[in-house]
């Protein structure tokens, strides 16, 4: 088991707190320094431009 500090992604303090879970049951945080909400490793699956155009072909 690894024990490691979450950093606020927005002021950089470590002090953050469990603040609930997000749709994904993944951990929501909170930073107490800036208040701002965030998800540890989170990270957004965008869409390719291959992809784009063959969706545009398909309409």
């Amino acid at each position: 088991m690894s024990i490691h500090k979450l950093i606020c992604p927005s002021c950089g303090s470590n002090h953050i707190v469990k603040n609930g879970t997000i749709h994904n049951k993944k951990q929501k945080y909170q930073c107490q320094n800036c208040q701002r909400q965030f998800v540890e490793n989170s990270q957004r699956d965008y869409i390719s431009n291959e992809t784009k155009e063959l969706i545009d072909k398909l309409k």
